[in-house]
């Protein structure tokens, strides 16, 4: 008996038969396993490719080298395919909702523009070189719902990325180095961690919508903490260092150890100049603004710092005066 063929399956068959008229040599795809689905086999020469089935997830082959667009949701996947490492082309990855516990370090060699990792198993984030392929091209990136509970010193290396969702991890601190030279972050969401206190660099942020709910700050006192008489030697040399040159000067000329502490923005709230290794830090709220969103019992606050001796007794004198708007 003669079936009613599937239009797409008929198109593709002649396609092979005219290759094989005019003494074409035939693609590699045609000597694929047969249990491997049709949709597979034709989105393997597209630029992207959507598995939504467990059983459609291409084991037994590889992956297109054109391949731009790769999404993996809810398929109990345990581990990051090490076959994606050679896709240079991908610049969107999905693989949500699965099960994977670690990401290898090998992700920064892929110019991703977009990442989505949420509703796994992570408990890390791999160091990110600030000249990766994936440090000069990522955009977005979803962490949240992981159990990451710090990430890396160099995280805002990725420093492109204008949209990050870290809400649901368990953070206990959030990365503070070169924070502040991200230009085009817009949004920032670290709802549902552990954050006691806000960096600094955020006030710079003043058009990024930050979202800070569920979290457990700390009660801003008025009490400024006890300053040393005597400064240090790091700390007098630190200061001179950090008002004299400029990030970019220190990063090429200092040990990376040491240069990822110089990268934390550090500004004086009493002279407005850039501090040292050992300012005084205190606690100030965090100024309102309408991009924040946050819990109304449970007002965030901001890590603040005074250089040197003569900023801390001005302060204590009149602290009204220097209130972060």
């Amino acid at each position: 008996m003669i079936q009613e063929g599937v239009p797409e399956e008929l198109c593709e068959f002649v396609k092979i038969l005219e290759t094989i008229y005019s003494n074409q040599p035939l693609p590699e795809r045609i000597f694929t396993p047969k249990d491997v689905s049709f949709a597979l086999l034709k989105a393997s020469d597209r630029s992207k490719l959507h598995v939504a089935r467990r059983q459609d997830y291409p084991v037994g082959t590889g992956f297109s080298p054109r391949l731009r667009e790769f999404i993996a949701r809810n398929l109990k996947l345990r581990s990051f395919d090490s076959r994606l490492h050679a896709l240079t082309g991908l610049r969107f990855l999905d693989l949500g909702g699965n099960l994977i516990k670690h990401v290898p370090e090998e992700i920064q060699s892929l110019g991703l523009v977009k990442l989505v990792l949420d509703n796994n198993k992570i408990d890390s984030w791999p160091s990110v070189q600030l000249d990766s392929p994936l440090a000069r091209a990522l955009e977005s990136i979803d962490l949240s719902f992981n159990t990451i509970e710090w990430l890396p010193d160099d995280f805002w290396n990725m420093e492109n990325i204008v949209s990050a969702n870290l809400s649901h991890l368990g953070l206990r601190g959030l990365p503070v180095s070169r924070l502040h030279l991200i230009k085009r972050l817009t949004e920032l969401q670290i709802n549902s961690n552990r954050l006691t206190s806000l960096p600094f660099a955020l006030v710079v942020h003043r058009n990024c919508r930050l979202s800070v709910m569920d979290n457990v700050f700390t009660e801003v006192k008025v009490e400024l903490p006890a300053i040393s008489s005597v400064p240090t030697l790091q700390g007098c040399a630190s200061l001179t260092c950090a008002r004299k040159f400029s990030v970019s000067f220190l990063m090429d000329r200092l040990p990376w150890h040491l240069y990822i502490r110089f990268a934390v923005l550090r500004t004086c709230i009493c002279c407005r100049s850039q501090c040292g290794l050992e300012p005084t830090r205190l606690l100030l709220q965090f100024p309102q603004t309408c991009h924040l969103c946050a819990d109304r019992d449970n007002y965030p606050c901001i890590i603040a710092y005074l250089c040197g001796p003569l900023c801390y007794y001005k302060f204590k004198s009149k602290p009204w005066r220097y209130e972060l708007g």
